[in-house]
This record gives C-alpha cells, sequence and structure tokens, in this order.
C-alpha cells in the first residue's frame, strides 16, 4: 500500500550565488544542489515529491512573490504561508488581506528565533491573535541551533516557551518546526 503525505516544512528557495559566481550549497552541508535557476528548484521540488508520494507541502518563504510563483506553478500541491525573520515583523493589514484573499493560509513560519525574539514575546502576539482569528495554523521556528548570527539565541528556541502563548491561545493550533531540537 502507497501511502500518500503532507510535507509540513517546506520553504520556497531560490538558487543562491557566492561571490565567485558559484553555486552556494545547501544549507548545512556542503552538497550542491542539482538545480541552477529559480525554475529547476520548483521542478526538481515537485519531481522529488512525486517520488516520494508528496501529495502538498506547507510553502513557506521570506518573499511572498516566491511562494505565490511556486503556487502558480502548482496550485494544488502547495499551501502558502509567509516566513519572517526580523524586526519589523509583516504589515498586520498586509497579512489580513492576503488571508481574506485566500493567498495564505497558514501564520509562519515564524523565525523570530533568528532575531532573538523568543515566541512567547509580546511583539508576536498580534501575529498568533490573526492566526486564530482567521483559524490558521502556526508554524514557528524552535531550535537550539542556527545560523552564525549575532542575535541567534539557543534559550529562545526552547517550545517550553510556548506555554505562555498556548494558554493564551488554547484554540491555536500550532506546529514546532525542527522538533526543537536539543529540547527533545
Amino acid at each position: 500500500m502507497t501511502y500518500k503525505k503532507i510535507d509540513i516544512h517546506q520553504h520556497a528557495n531560490q538558487v543562491e550565488y557566492l561571490p565567485d559566481g558559484s553555486i552556494q550549497p545547501i544549507l548545512g552541508t556542503s552538497i550542491h544542489s542539482k538545480s541552477t535557476t529559480d525554475e529547476e528548484i520548483i521542478f526538481h521540488t515537485l519531481e522529488y515529491m512525486d517520488k516520494h508520494n508528496i501529495e502538498k507541502s506547507v510553502l513557506s518563504g521570506s518573499s511572498l512573490e516566491r511562494v505565490y510563483k511556486w503556487v502558480e506553478e502548482s496550485s494544488d500541491r502547495f499551501i502558502p504561508g509567509l516566513m519572517f525573520f526580523t524586526k519589523p515583523f509583516p504589515d498586520l493589514e498586509m497579512l489580513r488581506e492576503e488571508i481574506k484573499a485566500g493567498r495564505i493560509r497558514f501564520m509562519g513560519e515564524i523565525c523570530a528565533q533568528f532575531s532573538g525574539v523568543p515566541p512567547n514575546d509580546p511583539s508576536l502576539e498580534p501575529y498568533y491573535a490573526l492566526a486564530e482569528e482567521y483559524d490558521l495554523s502556526v508554524h514557528i521556528h524552535c531550535a537550539g541551533y542556527g545560523p552564525p548570527v549575532l542575535t541567534w539565541r539557543i534559550r529562545n528556541g526552547n517550545p517550553l516557551l510556548l506555554e505562555d502563548v498556548l494558554s493564551k491561545h488554547r484554540d491555536m493550533r500550532i506546529f514546532v518546526e525542527n522538533a526543537g531540537y536539543p529540547f527533545l
């Protein structure tokens, strides 16, 4: 029996180049992607999804234009969201309009930890409230490892910090991205 799957953590990536013009290896590895254009990344992702029986993918990116391009390529396969990292966080009214238009279907991936902001920080409260208002799941980056940036703090990746959020937003669905590693 073959099971269909849903990937709940996919990024709308693009080809990144190093200063010498060569393609940036995949983050966290020294492996080079076989994709050399942004269009190839989408094609190879869909090919991989087909190979592994992934029916749908929850897709976020730091650019709505990039996310919408992926959705345009295969609207029945991708569930779009907006990833955000740094302050100022996205404009709430813009998000509300995109949600109402059906172009954003989940909140996240919220990567506030990259900016030194824990998941229970009051600055994220309006985003949780908006997600709860529209019954959107929230996908939040929680991990004890991260990029080499000065604002990164391991303590801000502890999923226990979500206790305050969940006690206030009892109807909100939340996905802890990266399994909260190493806080297993």
